[in-house]
Formats: structure tokens, C-alpha cells, sequence
């Protein structure tokens, strides 16, 4: 048995469905549809399942459970949510104006300008106690010249994350690292999500906020290293101050002895020896020109998903020249790391698939701004009318060598600080933090590869237009600004 049969079955039984007349009216007999309800047959194709969603006179949330039940089926429960979750993370990826500015809560904001912790020892009897300590440490840590906090915790506690969030504006040497655990075995969370992505969605945040964040990974069992009778394996450090606390955040204690604190700080450089960057954070032009340059090394399909058209292709060398400020400095250097980048991206589309996935919003509104994403603001002048125009018309050019897709509903509200280009080998997420820059966070970790890699290769299957369809959007995008 399947979802797929299993809600048939129910559905036929409380309609009272007659299965003749609704094998005939799906052009199927009535061994076949007993067989789909006995799950002894594989679910129909789409013409066929749409005819019995029709039959059935389904509800709207009929048969949304239906479809989804039926897409259960078809692709298996696993592949199936993690897919849902890499659509929710894209859809919900946060821009660099919606993080918080301020996430203390009235409670905690308070002086904190004398020395809260002065017994040497203290123990920690409830969450509420242990959030007013760490609130206090991290607010007394961010305002020092080599501020710093190390944490030994996984990234699903909302109120630390925030509060680390809320300390961009206090200081911009504060430096922050995080081992957390990544489950040995691929597992969804109770809510059917990717604990991968769960957990990257909660870090962005301190990212978009341009935070000196350093996060660490190692792979283990989760609920057996974090919920199974372990005393207390969560671990914060800041300054001379160390607590160590349970999973809940409920019960901890509180050290001030330097000769405690410093063993701790020892066992947690130890540990983090033993783990791995979750990712590789790239910042100079030549770092980013060299990174899109190794996209070509790995894999024969590369798949690019960002509201507007990937134009690193189409910068020839003159426009390149046309439109870098010429008040950066070491403009030269720049504009040889592009133009070299550039040119490496045309022979690898020429010999390799791109396929690219991009929304009508996005495409509309680099027609309107002239702004390149690729490139951060500070590099360039946004393009003029006709630059817009001469890029449209490569990336037109381009639909005839590799397949360019128009996102459709919901993913036609793809945001536009989402960037992803990804392939088997390697990937990066490009988006703007909240200082203006780019950011790339090159995806290390395997199975968020995978994830992503998955998602994107049967993207195109339901959730686009064609890309006979994305050309003429196009000629009519091109069109319009050549009569302006």
C-alpha cells in the first residue's frame, strides 16, 4: 500500500463511488482501479489522476491532499518533503531588510555595565535564568576589542540566535563560533523537515546581519548526543565566564573560575579540531571569479536558480570596462578578474549544460534597475538602457544552447536575495547582507549538496513555464525598453 492508495481507497469508500462508472469515465477498467487501491499497481499518469480527482468532486483541500498523496507516491515520502523543504527555505530565504534589529526582549534590556557573575560557581535552575545570563555575556562580549563567544550547542534555540543577531550594531570585531552535530544518517525532524536546512535557515540571519560567525560541523547520532540522558552537552563560552547547560535550556551551571573556564576553552579547541567549516566564505573579486571558474570543474550539468538572468556569461570585455567606477581602486585588477572570469564561464557553457531558473519579477526588474547582482554594488554604475539591452539579448541568444526556465506559482515569489548555482561537485549561496555586500557561502557539507542538487535537478518537471515561453517573455522584456 501507498498514500496514494491508501487515500483512494478512503476517498471512493466515503463518496460512495461506484467503481465502474468511474473506470470508465477515466478510461481504465475495473481490475486496474483495484488494483491502484489495493496498491498493487503503480499510481496513474497526471491525465489520469486529474480525471479521478474530477470524478470524486474533491474539495480544494481534497485535493491538495490527494495530489500531495499522489506526488508522495510517485517520487517516495523522503524525497518528497525534502523537496517541499528546499521550495520552503527558498521561498522564505530572508533579505538583508527583514532579520532583527532588535531582538532583546524588554525583559533583558537592562545595564549591563557591571559584572553579573561574581560568584565562581553558580547554578542555573530555569530557562528564563539561563536566558538573562547569556543575554548579559553576549552583550558584555560584543563591546570588547577581541570579543568573542564559542558555543557547543545546535542552531534550533530562536532566542540565542537572536540575541547574537541583535549585537551587529555594538561591534565589528565580535567573533562568534558554533559547533553543532549534523545527523549521521539522513533523517527528517517530527515536521517532516531537512534538520540541515531547518538548521541553516536559523544561522542565515547572522550572515544577512554581516556577523564575524564562524559555524563547525561533526556528524553523530543527534537525539542520542543532545536528549539521551547526557548531563549537560551544551557548552557557551565568553571571556572568563563558562556555562555548561542541558539540551532544554532548563538546568545549567555557571563557571567564573579561571582555572575551570580555561580547561573548557581547551576541550572546546580540542573539539573543534575535530570538525569541519560548514562553509568556505568568500569576500575578495578574485576569490569570487576564481570560485565561479572551479563551478566548471565539477559535473556536466550546472543549475542556476535567482529571480534575474545569470549575466557573468555575457559580460564581454568592453562592457565590463564601460561599467566598473572608475574610482575603485585597483580597478585594473578588478576588471582583469572579471573579464577573465567572464570569459572562462563562455567556453564552459559552450562545452557543459547550464539550465537556469528565473522569475518574470526578476527579469523585470534588472530591466528597470540595471543592477547585476554578480557583482557587488560598490564595484560597478548601474547599467545604462542599452547595456540592459545588449545583455538581454546574449541571454536570448543563450535559450537557444541551454534551457532557460520561467519560474510559476509559488516559486514565481522566488526573493530577490536568492542566489543558488549548484552542480554534483560544488555550489554556492550568493545574497546581499545588510552592510551592502555580497556574500558567498560556498556549500561544503554534503548532503546539503545533495539536497539542493536534488531539488533543482527535477525542478523543471512541474514548476515552469517553457523555454520557448521564457524567450518570448524575454523579446517582450527587450522590446519594451527598446521603445523607452
Amino acid at each position: 500500500m501507498s498514500e496514494f492508495s491508501d487515500l483512494l481507497t478512503l476517498l471512493v469508500s466515503e463518496k460512495e463511488i461506484k467503481i465502474y462508472s468511474m473506470a470508465k469515465y477515466c478510461g481504465m477498467d475495473r481490475s486496474t482501479l483495484y488494483k491502484l487501491m489495493n496498491g498493487k499497481r503503480n499510481p496513474p499518469s497526471k491525465d489520469v489522476f486529474q480525471k479521478m480527482s474530477d470524478y470524486m468532486h474533491l474539495t480544494p483541500a481534497e485535493h491538495s491532499a490527494f495530489q500531495t498523496a499522489y506526488e508522495m507516491s510517485i517520487i517516495g515520502r523522503n524525497a518528497y518533503y525534502r523537496r517541499k523543504g528546499v521550495e520552503e527555505f527558498l521561498l522564505q530565504f530572508p533579505s538583508q531588510n527583514n532579520v532583527s534589529t532588535n531582538p532583546f526582549p524588554q525583559f533583558y534590556t537592562m545595564d549591563f555595565s557591571g559584572n553579573p557573575m561574581k560568584k565562581e560557581f553558580q547554578p542555573i535552575h530555569s530557562k528564563l535564568d539561563l536566558y538573562q545570563i547569556v543575554s548579559q555575556l553576549f552583550i558584555r562580549e560584543a563591546v570588547l576589542s577581541d570579543g568573542c563567544v564559542s558555543m557547543l550547542l545546535q542552531p534550533d534555540n530562536k532566542f540565542i540566535l537572536q540575541c547574537l543577531e541583535g549585537l551587529r550594531e555594538r561591534s565589528d570585531t565580535f567573533k562568534i563560533e558554533h559547533i553543532f552535530c549534523l545527523n549521521s544518517i539522513y533523517e527528517l525532524s517530527d515536521k517532516h523537515h531537512s534538520l540541515q536546512l531547518d538548521y541553516l535557515a536559523n544561522i542565515l540571519p547572522l550572515y544577512i546581519r554581516a556577523l564575524n560567525y564562524h559555524p563547525f560541523y561533526f556528524y553523530e547520532n543527534i537525539p542520542a548526543h543532545c536528549y539521551s540522558f547526557n548531563l549537560f552537552p551544551y557548552m557557551i563560552l565568553a571571556g572568563d565566564t563558562a556555562i555548561l547547560c542541558t539540551s532544554d535550556y532548563e538546568n545549567g551551571l555557571l563557571f567564573h573560575d579561571s582555572g575551570t573556564v580555561f580547561m573548557l576553552r581547551n576541550l572546546f579547541e580540542t573539539y573543534k579540531k575535530g570538525c569541519k567549516p560548514l562553509f568556505h566564505l568568500v569576500s575578495s573579486v578574485e576569490e569570487k571569479c576564481s570560485l565561479i571558474e572551479q563551478m566548471s570543474v565539477h559535473g556536466s550539468t550546472t543549475y542556476i536558480i535567482q529571480p534575474e538572468p545569470w549575466l557573468y556569461a555575457s559580460f564581454s570585455d568592453s562592457l565590463i570596462d564601460r561599467t566598473i567606477c572608475r574610482e575603485i581602486p585597483q580597478r585594473e585588477s578588478v576588471i582583469a578578474s572579471l573579464s577573465e572570469c567572464s570569459c572562462s564561464c563562455r567556453k564552459d557553457m559552450s562545452g557543459k549544460e547550464f539550465i537556469h531558473f528565473n522569475t518574470r519579477q526578476g527579469i523585470l526588474t534588472f530591466a528597470e534597475t540595471g543592477m547585476v547582482n554578480e557583482f557587488s554594488r560598490e564595484l560597478y554604475n548601474p547599467l545604462t538602457i542599452s547595456q540592459r539591452i545588449e545583455l538581454l539579448k546574449e541571454v536570448e541568444k543563450d535559450c537557444l544552447v541551454n534551457p532557460h526556465y520561467l519560474l510559476k506559482d509559488p516559486l514565481d515569489a522566488l526573493p530577490q536575495n536568492f542566489h543558488l548555482c549548484i552542480n554534483s561537485g560544488s555550489g554556492y549561496l550568493l545574497f546581499q547582507n545588510a552592510g551592502g555586500q555580497n556574500v558567498y557561502l560556498i556549500i561544503e557539507e554534503s548532503r546539503l549538496l545533495e539536497t539542493f542538487l536534488d531539488y533543482a535537478e527535477n525542478l523543471a518537471e512541474s514548476c515552469c513555464l517553457s523555454t520557448e515561453e521564457t524567450m518570448e517573455f524575454l523579446h517582450t522584456v527587450i522590446s519594451l525598453l527598446e521603445e523607452a
